[in-house]
């Protein structure tokens, strides 16, 4: 078969300087607040909308390509990086727990599966900039 653009985990957790976790968090939070504006749905409508062959994991290099046509150019190894920094559960791929448990921010209402670390905004509405 072809082989991965994406690279395996080379560093385990924790093992990242401070400047390389900052900009892995950095890449969550663009994330975070795209999906949040594109969506405002729940954690398995967007893993839904973003996992078009329905194979139960989007592959980083597809995930770089729905992130960019949604106006967040990203490369593999940021995604791979943010993916080790948060603990994901398959290197190379982005799985439905590691969207809902990470990239996903309350609806408007406040009620998620999980819960990101931003803050929201007055009345719920969002994360505050």
């Amino acid at each position: 078969g072809k082989a991965s653009l994406s690279p395996a985990r080379t560093r385990p957790p924790g093992g990242y300087t401070t400047a390389e976790r900052d900009e892995a968090l950095e890449v969550k939070r663009q994330i975070t607040n795209r999906l949040y504006e594109k969506y405002t749905k729940t954690g398995s409508s967007v893993f839904r909308a973003l996992d078009w062959e329905k194979a139960g994991a989007i592959k980083t290099e597809d995930f770089v390509r729905r992130m960019t046509r949604l106006a967040i150019p990203l490369t593999a190894a940021e995604v791979d990086r943010m993916g080790d920094v948060l603990e994901f559960e398959k290197p190379g791929f982005i799985t439905y727990n590691d969207v809902v448990d990470n990239l996903i921010l309350p609806d408007k209402t406040g009620f998620c599966s999980a819960f990101s670390d931003f803050p929201l905004g007055k009345s719920g509405e969002g994360p505050t900039p």
